[in-house]
């Protein structure tokens, strides 16, 4: 494992993204930004955007008070003219993490897991990416599968309207 000292919000910093990661710093400036910016990667990881994700991305910005002056269409603009470039993943997922400096990492594990099970289909890149998201938030094994199995659960009972 590579070495790195801890930063103040707890994550390990490698020695080449303590340099404020400029290449991301440059479009994303806040919290609110960088969790826009992850729940578009999460939404589009699979390659398209269903209407079912956009519609829980919105409503959800709405019920957690996302800064009502980010343009999310603005935003997805700027994601995705640097989407494409991506070359680290990881480092990307640091950077945003760390933007976002999340007190309650579960439920920012959850929210991502429920984007990528809102169209009921999980591509590899997806499961790859809640595994790294998973352990770049420090959530166990059992915890991530249990939340993950949950909502895929909800979903199922949703679908059949029942329980």
């Amino acid at each position: 494992m590579a070495k790195g000292k801890p930063a103040k919000n707890g994550y390990i910093l490698l020695p080449s993204q303590k340099t404020g990661f400029p290449m991301y710093r440059e479009k994303i400036r806040s919290a609110d930004q960088a969790l826009v910016h992850l729940a578009y990667h999460c939404c589009l990881k699979d390659g398209e955007m269903q209407a079912e994700e956009l519609d829980l991305i919105a409503a959800s910005f709405v019920a957690k008070g996302v800064n009502k002056d980010l343009d999310l269409k603005e935003e997805m603009k700027v994601y995705q003219s640097y989407a494409n470039d991506l070359r680290d993943e990881t480092t990307y997922l640091i950077f945003l993490i760390s933007t976002i400096s999340p007190k309650y990492k579960l439920a920012l594990f959850a929210f991502c897991a429920d984007i990528v099970y809102r169209n009921h289909q999980v591509t590899m890149g997806e499961e790859i990416l809640l595994h790294k998201l998973a352990g770049l938030l420090y959530i166990s094994e059992t915890e991530s599968t249990t939340l993950q199995r949950f909502i895929h659960e909800m979903y199922l009972v949703e679908k059949a309207n029942q329980f």
